[in-house]
């Protein structure tokens, strides 16, 4: 059995990190495995980028194309017009980027097909992100089977117009989303569909976080740096403080990295809180960090998330966690149990009133939340475990056809 996998980026440099996690339970199960990355660059895709042919033994599939070739009108153009009424300017952009998009990943299949000589039906296509790569394999025909993740900017109308849901629901086998909530969401937005299954991502837990030394609290964050991350309120809140001694690090970079290392100057002049903006890491790096920095709260004060994998990774060290109780964070985040939960629109001294809550907790409760922090990643976002479940469950499908 065949897979074809479509990306945001991944193996690239800094692109969908996560799904380096599946790479091993792919490795198990599928003979021939091809990573296929197609890099968002505007109204129609990136035309090339630098990569290796070969990663951690999956074909990585190369792409280079005149922009005119993609201007072809789908055969089924018709059924996918018609599943979408959405109208507007921005809608209609959206829409012909979509098309676009799965125009190319359509050619692109038919070149795999040809110079891999695939069978079609010992294939299956699989989409990390339920978008245009989505549209792209819910048009291609064929196929053993056709399967799709969805995580939160591909899945929320509220932050993103989401065109051709509905049809790519219809013409593909599964789409999975990463929350019970984003579940619930697609349901209530596409009822009548039975093709939708919660499958949470998980993370590894590669040692132990070291025991807390000092008097001072030690904050981390771990995200890219963008507007929807609100990092700066992080930094509101900490200019609050004045009676206890914290760190706060962030990991990660991103497109307004510099402009928080501007905002984030107003705590020089707080003699109780350092920080520190450490800007991108590897996967590996971040677990690393974690194996050799004393870290006492983990903090997400995201506007908008899926299910975020960063709060998976902190768990699994026994880190209690505050975070927005947005998308599916109250799947992972049980308030008074292994940390706190912050309104969607929380104010900044509520922030502040948690982290000195947690600071003045005596040692055994702080112990016992890590503990339960710990048991949610153990029972729930453990690598190992939901990714078993989520091949085993494909394989078992596939095979039943």
């Amino acid at each position: 059995m065949n897979i074809i996998i479509f990306t945001n980026g991944y193996p690239l440099e800094g692109k969908d990190v996560f799904f380096d996690n599946e790479i091993s339970f792919l490795q198990e199960r599928f003979d021939e495995i091809f990573i296929v990355p197609i890099l968002e660059d505007g109204l129609m895709p990136k035309t090339s980028f630098s990569y290796d042919e070969v990663h951690k033994g999956c074909r990585v599939i190369s792409y280079d194309y005149k922009k005119t070739n993609l201007f072809f009108k789908p055969r089924n153009m018709g059924d996918i017009l018609k599943s979408d009424k959405q109208k507007g300017l921005k809608v209609l952009y959206k829409k012909v980027q979509h098309i676009l998009y799965s125009n190319l990943l359509i050619k692109i299949l038919g070149q795999i097909e040809k110079e891999y000589q695939l069978n079609k039906k010992e294939t299956l296509l699989y989409s990390y992100w339920f978008h245009y790569h989505a549209l792209g394999i819910a048009r291609a025909e064929g196929y053993k089977m056709k399967i799709s993740r969805a995580h939160r900017y591909d899945l929320y109308q509220e932050w993103r117009i989401q065109p051709f849901k509905a049809y790519t629901l219809s013409q593909i086998d599964y789409v999975f989303p990463c929350s019970k909530m984003g579940e619930n969401y697609l349901k209530k937005m596409y009822p009548g569909f039975d093709n939708i299954r919660t499958s949470y991502l998980g993370t590894y837990q590669k040692g132990e976080n070291p025991k807390h030394t000092s008097h001072r609290l030690n904050l981390l964050s771990c995200s890219f740096v963008h507007p929807v991350k609100r990092l700066e309120k992080i930094v509101d809140a900490l200019s609050l403080i004045d009676d206890i001694e914290v760190r706060w690090t962030h990991i990660g970079g991103g497109i307004d990295f510099e402009s928080l290392k501007a905002y984030a100057q107003v705590l020089d002049g707080k003699d109780k809180i350092l920080y520190q903006l450490l800007g991108n890491m590897t996967n590996d790096q971040v677990l690393n960090y974690y194996t050799s920095h004393p870290v006492d709260l983990f903090i997400n004060t995201s506007q908008s998330e899926g299910l975020p994998v960063s709060i998976m990774e902190a768990c699994s060290y026994g880190i209690p966690i505050i975070a927005t109780d947005v998308g599916g964070v109250s799947e992972i985040v049980d308030p008074g149990k292994n940390g706190y939960l912050l309104d969607e629109n929380f104010k900044d001294e509520v922030l502040k009133d948690f982290i000195e809550d947690y600071y003045k907790l005596d040692q055994l409760n702080k112990e016992k939340m890590g503990r339960a922090s710990y048991k949610k990643w153990a029972d729930h976002f453990n690598a190992e475990d939901n990714y078993n479940e989520f091949y085993n469950f494909i394989i078992k499908n596939v095979l039943s056809d």
